[in-house]
This record gives C-alpha cells, structure tokens and sequence, in this order.
C-alpha cells in the first residue's frame, strides 16, 4: 500500500538529510580549546544545521533526539512552548515536538527553538555545552477552527480541505490492533488509523494522547506525521469484535451501506470506519491477480474459481488480506483452508475493487480444523531464522510447532550455532545452514534450511549486489545517500554504484539513527522487488572493515522518455538520483502521480508530489527507490526531494495531453489479428480520462466489424475478409492522426464452435422493449436477438456502468425480469457460462436452455460461475425468481455463449 509520504519536516534523530535555514550559536561555557571533548561537541553541534528541513514553513510536529553521537545530550526548549513545545518523557532517544498551529487570521509565529548540548570534559572536571538556536515558523491553520475532542469528531468531518491541513491532538487513545507501520485507535467513540509518525512505536493494550496530521486515504480518515504520549495510569478500552461468519453477506452488507464509495470520493461523502472483526472463511491465492494483492479470504463453500473481480460500484465477492499485513505469509499457508482470524477491515482500496483487511492476530492468533498433514506444512512454514547474526546470543529455536508437531534442529556447524541455538561468532565469518525437521504421529518428515551468516561476511558491492540472487546472505558496505522520512528505505553507495536498503516497516533504532553521510557496513538477505530491483533486506548494522570511500554528492542525471523506457526494459534496475522534467500531474486514488510523453502506458509514483500539480506540467528531482510489477502498467517510484512549485507549474497544453493519451492507448489498443473469429474488444480509455481524452472509432467494412468491433463473419464457403479499424483521440479541439489497425476476418467454418461473450461496458440504463438489444451487450445483431420482459416488476433489465447486466425481483410473484437471447435461424447454441456478480438480497434465478430449466439458489446466483454443456437449443433466458423478503437484484458480469452453424 503506498502512501502520500510528503512531510513539511524530515526529523531523523540527530541527522541531516539536507542543509536548510540557519542557525546560530554561543560559545562553548567552559574554557578547554584543545580538550578533546570540545570537538565532539562541535561534531554533534554541526549535525543540528539541517534537522528542520524547512524551519520557515512548520505545519506539524515531529520528534527530536536528546542523544547525540559520542555521548552529547541534547536538552530542547522553545520560546513559545504554546505553539511549539517540547515533551519529556524520551521513547528510543527522541522526544516529541507538538504544534499547535495559530488560529486562520492569526498570522504565523515567528521564534527560535534550542539545543543545549553537553557533554563530560575528558581534560578537566565538569561538561563542555553549547548552545545551537533556530528560527522557526509555525504557519497559521488554512482552515477555519474545528474543535477535535475524540475519534468521532475527526470522522464526522466533511470538509476535503482539511486533508492534511487539520492538527488534531486526541487523548484517550487505546491501541488495541498493529500490523505493518499501521496501529488502530480506539477511544470509546470510534475507531482510527495511524500510520507512519509514532504508529511504529505503540504497543497494543496501551492508552496515549496522539497529535498528528488528519488524512484522507481510501475513503478514510487518518492520522499521519504523528506524535504519542503514553497515558501511563489510564484504563485501556477495547472495541466490539463484529463476527463475521458470511464473508459475501458482510460485502454486500457493507455495498448496501455505500461504504466503498468513499473511496473514490472526497471527505464530502463521508468517511468508511475501520471495523475490528472476527471473521470465518477460506483463504484463496488468485492466480491472475497481482503479486501482492492476490491473497484473499472467501466464503467457505465456494471455491477460488468463483472469484470475482471488482468494480468501483460492485466490490470484489472476498476480503482483501493487504500483503503488508504482518504474518502475511503464514496466512497464505493455509491456501484452500477454512480459517478464523482477527482482522481491522480498514478501507475499500479502489485501486483494487476489494475491501481489505489487516490481520492482526499474531502467530498463534490463526484458528483452523487442520488435518495432521497440514498441521504439518503449516508448522514448518511458520518456523523463521535471522538471516544474518553479528553478537554472540541464544537463538529461540522452538521443539514445537504452532499447531502441536514436533520440530527438530540440525546445524552444519555445531562450533557457530548449535542445535539448542547457541551462537558464537567466528572469525572470519561463516554462513550455517539450519535445517527444521517437523513431524507429526506416523507423517514422514518436512524440512526446510535457513542461510544464517554469523559475523561480518565479504564485501559484496552494489555492482554484485545487482546481480545476486534472491535470498543470498551477503554483506556491503557503504555510504549513506539517503533515506525516506521514516527510515524504511535507505540507498547505499560505494564507488560501483546504488543499492536500497529495505527496512521494512517496524522501526529499527540502529537505523533511525543513521544520518546521510554515515559509513556502515550491513548484513541482510537479498530480496528482488518485483524480480527487478534488488533490496538488502533483514538488514544488520555492522562496523566496517573497509576505510570511508570518496563517494560525490550525487548529482541528478536527467532522464527523458526514451532513458525511462530503457530502464523499463532492463531485467534488473537499482536506485538512482534523477531529474525528469515536463511530466503532468493526474489523481490516482489520493496520490499525485504522473505521465510523461513516450512512456506508453507507464506511470511515475510521485511520492510528496501536491495535490496542486494535478493536471499541471512539472519537474522532479529524487531517489527512484521502486519498480512496479507491470500490472497493470510498468511504473517506477520517486520519492521526490524537490518538486516544481506548483503556483508556478504552467497547464499541460492540448499537444501535450493528447501525446500522452496517444502513447498510453497505444499499449492496450487491440493488436493486429490475421485470424479472427471473435469480436474486437476496444477497450475504454480511463487510463488517460485525467487528461481529457476521447476516442472514436471507425471501421472501413462496418458490416464486418462494426465500428463498436462487432464481428460478423463471412459466411461457410465465402473468402475471408481484410478489415481495416482505426481510431481518432481527441483533447479539447486537438484531435491525433488516425491510427490504423488490421484485421482478416475467417469466414465460417462449417461445424465449428465458436464463443462469444455477451458482457455491458457503458452507461447506466435499461434494455428496449421494442427493440433488439444485442449490441449494448456486445452481440451481433444479425445473428442474435435479445429481448428483455419485465413480467411483474416495474422495471425492464437493468445496464449498469459498473459492468453489469441486472434482474429485478417481483417478490411476490416469484416471476421477476427475465433475459432472453435468441439465435438466428442455421445455427444452435452448444453451451453456455454465467458469470454471476454480487447479487443482493438472497436472489434467486431460473435458467431456461430451450425446454429446460434449471432453478439456482441464491448462493449459486452470488457471485458464482454456472456453466451448462452439450446443448443443442436455439434460446437462452435468465429470469429473478426470488420469492418474499427484500426485493433483490441477480448481478450478471458475462453470459458466454458457445455455439455452431447447423449442417443441413
């Protein structure tokens, strides 16, 4: 899940991550030029230059640290603690700066802020200090006051321009769920997201007063940039657990709600509420989704083949588990089990149509009826191993398994790591393999090996980095270049390149307080973001053996389309510090992302980017730290250290947009078919809707492939057929050349089977019933007829643009909207496939093959897949047969039709 990431402070302990402002200072109070204690309290006095990156442009508090490098403390006061203050109580060495920004109409303040360092004089009695001073400004609020006392004022409010603008401060705040860099709040009233800030600092079952940005994220209200104070004395309070025992009836209990529409809309909608849950289901991998977002909890009796995708209007039928949910992977060792979890339903992401969920239950949290076997696969892939181990410890190695088996250690190096889990560190270093042996009553043994290294191992460059396979053990060192606001991702350099160091999401000291600059050396297992982009995970610290490197600042290399595409196209990529000019900005759920010209269908993540640069042209400058996985587009990640501003960044103009609509159509338009038989799928452009973008198409043999792509084949006997399509894009007045695509239409074979798949794409409405509407659901009207009949309801069927056809139910007849297809005469429908969508309300449907018909429950209507072979008929008719209770809705996604001309 990525996240807006842009601060107005970097804070990150006693380190720069770029000079900014000035800062003044006294001299030393104690009178010892050549102690050697007064040049350590100049190293720690010069870290301090940058710790504000911006101190004239404060909106929001952040975090400071009160120890510094070689035994400097820092003791911090303002003068104007009412506006900006400082706390006392240190959590991992940094303390909390809280602001409470002056009233809208107040004007800015305008103070200093100061550091009274110390530190032991080694020469002499007593502690050498300083004093380091800054200048700060705190903004005046952009908005007008709202009084926040609790987590229901914050998702009461509807006012978007509070997004990221509105500091709220909230006592009473018991965190009762973690998972990722994310804690859920609770306080009595409502429950609340924090993410980022102090979130990766709070325990479970504590209570604090947290501070902090509100920001809207998938139709929800959070809390960013935050800071915490423990409530040392207060009573936690949990919130109900809802049990959830239907996962489709809760989805569709939710959709009835509207509560995923907030997603795609601002605060003025109103906000989706977390819900802390129970729920029962089965776990499915999906095979055509997505790496990270293909883990799903569905409903126990319907298979994974009954998946069904989502649209912004009818969310997918199961529970998206979000990858970055901690125990990610044991979850998904119960692939096809019916499991009972802990889980905070946090959002409906629109970007993948699903509500999703984090799970927070913990290792032991997860309840299933496991046969041995699986007891036994479950168990050993819930065993983990420090990949790398740098001081001499005792290893928790556990005799048994989560779910009862037996575990057994062997080590190849008994002197290094024994099997009980004593560590001695060698010299040189070594690498030992752990192997765990899992058993269960008369089960032959499962294995698995772990790649410990023990002490330092040798130096693998960031050139041989980019070139190590996944899950080697290795070491590096280098220099720090950069690291992103919350110390999760870090780019090493040495003098054969950039590698990333990915930290992940529980903070870890070690690098929290690291500054740019620093030279370390690293121990971690490599990880290959999307099989692309190498990263040093489960990474450890070390001191370097090696000597400082002379690495330059880096400087910016300037990429145009053509260098991007290339980068694309490479099968392995690192980090690299690049300016890429003339993008325009477009939404992309609450993030600013951006196109460029030549590109194609690739994007660029710009992390930090405004809100303002929407629809503007504009540059960055920063760290490319990601690649996507291509689906559905190629795109990489910057997080963006300097961006255009964005009172400044002029209008994309009409050429401008129009080329980016041209290069990323161009990607998904149909290719060049020699061979066709289907219909011609031309697909919509909401790929390039942000900026404006139309198509219009048009066919030079209309009665072959209509301009809608419609096919209608020669007739058995008759020669094939070129058939040219071509389409036009148009922004505003400017419209691109024609584009031409070609296609050879087989003329019928006689006895073949073909396919066709009647499906809606277009706005919402009804059938005609006078008319033949076999075009609006992407059927050849000369060959098919469909015809729709409202029999008792009051309405005929249904066409929905979330990509639907619809059944309305006559409750009391039982004989509700039917849909009848046709085929022309000479020919005689073989079988067909329903694709049923979420249908609501316990609908039911009768399916009609020529004389036969089949009658389906309601859980066969929902979200389900009915195929029907070996027919011979001439007609179809789906028909809502519910009967009492709510009227409700049979949602179809597609009706596949196979059928054949008959032979005389």
């Amino acid at each position: 899940m990525f996240k807006k990431m842009g601060m107005t402070l970097v804070i990150v302990g006693a380190i720069t991550l770029s000079g900014c402002g000035a800062a003044s200072s006294s001299a030393p109070t104690s009178s010892s030029a050549v102690d050697p204690a007064a040049a350590k309290l100049q190293s720690a006095f010069d870290t301090l230059g940058g710790l504000i990156a911006d101190p004239t442009n404060i909106t929001t508090g952040f975090q400071v640290p009160i120890n510094l490098a070689n035994g400097v403390t820092a003791t911090w006061t303002s003068a104007q603690p009412g506006v900006l203050g400082f706390t006392t109580t240190p959590v991992n060495g940094l303390i909390n700066a809280t602001v409470n920004r002056p009233l809208k109409g107040n004007g800015d303040a305008t103070f200093s802020i100061f550091a009274d360092l110390s530190i032991a004089a080694e020469l002499t009695a007593g502690n050498l200090t300083r004093r380091w001073t800054q200048g700060v400004t705190v903004k005046q609020s952009t908005v007008d006051l709202v009084v926040i006392n609790s987590i229901a004022d914050i998702l009461a409010l509807k006012d978007p321009a509070l997004d990221r603008t509105l500091n709220v401060t909230v006592a009473n705040l018991t965190i009762f769920a973690r998972s990722g860099g994310e804690a859920f709040a609770y306080d009595g009233t409502g429950i609340i997201q924090i993410f980022g800030g102090a979130a990766e600092n709070l325990t479970v079952g504590k209570v604090y007063t947290i501070s902090g940005l509100i920001d809207w994220y998938f139709g929800i209200w959070e809390i960013v940039n935050s800071t915490a104070v423990e409530q040392v004395n207060a009573t936690p309070q949990n919130p109900p657990k809802e049990t959830i025992s239907g996962v489709s009836g809760e989805i569709n209990s939710l959709t009835t709600d509207g509560a995923h529409l907030s997603a795609g809309l601002t605060a003025t909608a109103g906000n989706f509420e977390p819900i802390y849950a129970r729920v029962t289901g089965k776990v499915a991998v999906i095979a055509n989704r997505p790496a990270n977002y293909n883990t799903y909890i569905i409903d126990k009796a319907i298979e994974p083949a009954a998946f069904v995708a989502g649209t912004d209007s009818v969310p997918a039928n199961a529970l998206l588990v979000y990858y970055k949910t901690v125990n990610y992977d044991l979850i998904k060792a119960y692939v096809g089990l019916e499991i009972t979890i802990d889980v905070v339903i946090y959002a409906f992401r629109n970007d993948q149509k699903a509500f999703a969920v984090y799970y927070v239950g913990g290792p032991t949290g997860i309840q299933a009826n496991l046969t041995p076997e699986q007891k036994q696969t479950i168990d050993l892939a819930a065993l983990s191993v420090p990949s790398s181990i740098i001081v001499a410890t005792n290893l928790s190695l556990p005799t048994t398994g989560l779910n009862g088996t037996t575990v057994t250690w062997s080590s190849s190096d008994q002197t290094v790591i024994t099997t009980s889990g004593v560590v001695t560190i060698p010299n040189p270093a070594k690498v030992v393999t752990l192997t765990a042996s899992v058993t269960i009553e008369s089960l032959v043994a499962k294995t698995r090996t772990f790649e410990v290294a023990v002490g330092a191992l040798e130096v693998s460059t960031m050139q041989q980095l980019l070139n190590l396979s996944a899950n080697t053990v290795a070491y590096s060192e280098g220099e720090v270049m950069w690291k992103n606001a919350n110390s999760t991702n870090l780019v090493l350099a040495d003098a054969t390149g950039y590698g990333l160091i990915f930290v992940g999401f529980n903070t870890i000291p070690a690098f929290t307080d690291l500054k740019v600059g620093d030279f370390i050396g690293v121990n971690y297992k490599v990880g290959l973001r999307n099989s692309r982009l190498p990263q040093m995970t489960e990474p450890k610290i070390l001191v370097p053996t090696g000597t400082k490197p002379t690495i330059p600042t880096p400087t910016a290399t300037t990429m145009n389309a053509t260098e991007i595409n290339t980068y694309f196209a490479q099968a392995r990529v690192s980090p690299n510090f690049v300016t890429i000019n003339d993008l325009v900005g477009y939404t992309n759920s609450n993030n600013t992302n951006a196109y460029l010209a030549g590109i194609g269908n690739g994007f660029i993540q710009t992390f930090g980017a405004s809100n303002d640069l929407r629809g503007k042209k504009f540059n960055v400058t920063g760290w490319i730290f990601d690649i996507g996985a291509g689906s559905p587009a190629i795109s990489m990640s910057i997080q963006g250290i300097t961006y255009s501003d964005a009172t400044l960044a002029p209008s994309a103009t009409l050429a401008e947009r129009l080329a980016i609509a041209s290069d990323r159509y161009a990607a998904i338009a149909p290719k060049p078919n020699a061979e066709l038989k289907q219909n011609v799928v031309l697909p919509v452009i909401n790929s390039v809707a942000e900026i404006g973008a139309t198509i219009a198409w048009t066919s030079d043999n209309p009665s072959v492939i209509s301009n809608t792509g419609i096919v209608t084949r020669p007739a058995a006997g008759s020669p094939n057929v070129n058939v040219k399509l071509s389409y036009v894009l148009t922004v505003g007045t400017l419209s691109s050349a024609a584009v031409e695509i070609n296609f050879t239409v087989l003329a019928v074979v006689p006895g073949e089977l073909l396919t066709v798949t009647a499906a809606y794409i277009g706005s919402t409405g009804n059938m005609s019933t006078t008319l033949n509407n076999a075009n609006l659901i992407g059927l050849d009207p000369t060959l098919f007829t469909v015809a729709t009949a409202k029999n008792g309801t009051s309405i005929e069927v249904g066409l929905n643009s979330a990509g639907n056809i619809r059944l309305y139910a006559n409750t009391t007849t039982g004989k509700g909207t039917s849909l009848t297809i046709t085929i022309g005469t000479g020919y005689a429908i073989k079988g067909v496939e329903v694709v049923f969508g979420a249908s609501t309300n316990s609908a039911t449907t009768k399916v009609i093959l020529g004389t036969e018909e089949v009658n389906l429950t309601s859980a066969q209507s929902l979200n389900s897949t009915q195929t029907y072979v070996d027919k011979n008929v001439s007609s179809l008719s789906l028909q809502n047969t519910q009967v009492g209770g709510s009227a409700g809705q049979v949602l179809i996604l597609s009706i596949k039709i196979t059928y054949q001309q008959v032979i005389a």
